[in-house]
This record gives C-alpha cells, sequence and structure tokens, in this order.
C-alpha cells in the first residue's frame, strides 16, 4: 500500500514531584488528587521501520534525541483500608525530545498503579 509505519520508542527515566489534596471520604478510605512538575532523563530506545529495527542512543551528542525531558503531570487515587493505594496518572510532556528543528516529538503517558504504604 506504500505506507511507511515509522515508530520511535524512547525509555525515560522520570521523577515527579507532586503536590496532593488528601479528602477523608470515611474513616477507613481516602480519596486524593495533585499535580506537579516533572523530569525526565534519557536512558534508550527502539526505533522501528517497516523493513528494519535498531537501538537508539539518546546519551550521546550525535543521537537525534535529547537527553532531558520535562513536563507536567496529574495523579488522582484512593487510600484503602490495610494501607492500600491506588492510583491513575497523567503526564504531559512539554520540552521538544528531538534534537531536530523542524520535528517535535513530546511525551504523553497514562499511568495506573498499585501500592502499599508502610507505616
Amino acid at each position: 500500500n506504500g505506507c511507511s509505519s515509522d515508530l520511535a520508542k524512547l525509555y525515560y527515566l522520570e521523577m515527579p514531584v507532586n503536590l496532593v489534596y488528601k479528602l477523608d471520604v470515611t474513616p477507613m478510605v481516602k480519596i486524593y488528587m495533585g499535580g506537579g512538575p516533572h523530569l525526565g532523563y534519557g536512558l534508550s530506545g527502539k526505533y522501528h521501520s517497516t523493513n528494519s529495527e535498531q537501538g537508539v542512543v539518546i546519551n550521546s551528542n550525535d543521537s537525534y534525541y535529547k537527553t532531558a525531558d520535562y513536563g507536567i503531570n496529574f495523579i488522582a487515587g484512593v487510600e484503602l483500608p490495610r494501607h492500600v493505594l491506588i492510583d491513575v496518572s497523567y503526564d504531559i510532556g512539554l520540552g521538544n525530545m528531538s534534537q531536530a528543528s523542524e520535528t517535535k516529538i513530546n511525551d504523553k503517558v497514562f499511568g495506573i498503579s498499585v501500592g502499599y504504604m508502610f507505616r
């Protein structure tokens, strides 16, 4: 059909810093929501094209992708009895991850997590 299907998968380590508001729904259940900035550091990646797959180097001067990333994230969740946490988050990249001025690449990440709070 003549269509190319190029895809780059980039792997960044992100560190969010959230301000969170917590509200008691019942004596045993709390909901929370918040957000804040995140910073990211490029680790590696893969580039897939119609005919091949190759590794992507992010942490070098000749890389097509920038090492640093930044953005804003949002989080909402529930704290259940027995210290169990369930939340969803959404991160929006604000920086251009491409080294090329004519190309704009930014990330959008949706996450679901389950956790346990040690007290």
